[in-house]
């Protein structure tokens, strides 16, 4: 018998603590919190994505 798999969805771009909650809320696995970098959009502080991170639910990446 093979295992069963499920998909993980990772959101990016998440630029809020309201925005995480909802991932969150709708299924997210992961959340991707943009910091610095040469160019694009999506870009948050530091402070910011270490207090979405620690709002976060362990159990999501």
């Amino acid at each position: 018998m093979k295992p069963i798999r499920s998909a993980r969805v990772k959101i990016c771009c998440i630029a809020s603590l309201q925005e995480a909650a909802l991932a969150v809320e709708h299924g997210a696995s992961a959340l991707g919190l943009v910091s610095h970098m040469p160019s694009g959009l999506g870009v948050i502080g530091d402070d910011l994505i270490a207090w979405i991170a620690a709002a976060t639910p362990p159990s999501i990446g």
